[in-house]
């Protein structure tokens, strides 16, 4: 056994409870104001629509995506200990697997398919493998959404180094090599700002923006160019 193999069937007890606590619906709930700020705008209109995420762990979002009404909402995960915890919630849809031996007989088959913080785990081969096996699960009109640590992000160390299995961060650039591999033909690519919602959080957004704007500037100076999003992760949309 690998020490990922090790750390993921009890990544709860090795690593997501020392960071933020042991499961329960009261945290899924604080979670449900970033996930309206971050990702409702990119969900589909029609709540029938089959969506998939990726590396659900505890099933949080999904629990948030049902709570919405989308009650085709289905999540997988390989560890087992974040599985068991959110069926023990009730989340529904939850299985315990792969990606790939889970996406192998639903060709065509999902509207939209997320993976949250969850391609930095992978190496660059695994990353375009599970590109492939996604884009031939969705339905034609279906798309991916992907957030990973942003390789030109100004604290991306962070992201990157704050676990032990994590292997890659990504650009623009690259992300969009690896899905035009993969068959894709469009990447919309979104920094990750600080959520702009209530006081502070209107604070921590203009002090970000000025930060921002200044590191762009002396990468213009640099280079000519300012480059991508310098937030810590970047969320894209593949279609």
């Amino acid at each position: 056994m690998s020490f990922k193999d090790k750390i993921y069937e009890n990544y709860i007890s090795y690593h997501n409870q020392h960071l933020s606590g042991r499961p329960s619906i009261e945290k899924f709930q604080k979670q449900f104001p970033a996930n309206e700020f971050y990702l409702r705008r990119h969900l589909p209109e029609n709540k029938k629509s089959k969506i998939l995420d990726i590396g659900c762990g505890d099933g949080n979002l999904v629990y948030w995506m049902q709570k919405m009404g989308y009650n085709e909402a289905a999540g997988v995960d390989i560890s087992p200990e974040q599985i068991n915890a959110g069926l023990s919630l009730d989340v529904r849809n939850l299985y315990e697997g792969g990606l790939l031996g889970f996406l192998n007989d639903k060709m065509d088959f999902f509207d939209l398919i997320i993976a949250r913080d969850v391609f930095e785990h992978f190496t660059k081969d695994a990353f375009l493998e599970a590109l492939i096996a996604i884009k031939k699960s969705l339905s034609a009109s279906g798309r991916l959404i992907i957030q990973v640590p942003n390789g030109e992000g100004i604290h991306m160390g962070s992201i990157l180094y704050a676990d032990a299995t994590h292997e890659s961060a990504y650009t623009v650039s690259s992300l969009r090599q690896l899905a035009l591999c993969a068959g894709f033909k469009k990447v919309i690519v979104f920094p990750v700002d600080p959520k702009s919602q209530g006081v502070k959080g209107i604070i921590r957004s203009l002090f970000w923006r000025l930060k921002a704007s200044n590191v762009k500037f002396w990468r213009y100076i640099e280079r000519g160019d300012p480059g991508g999003p310098v937030t810590a992760n970047i969320l894209a949309i593949i279609e």
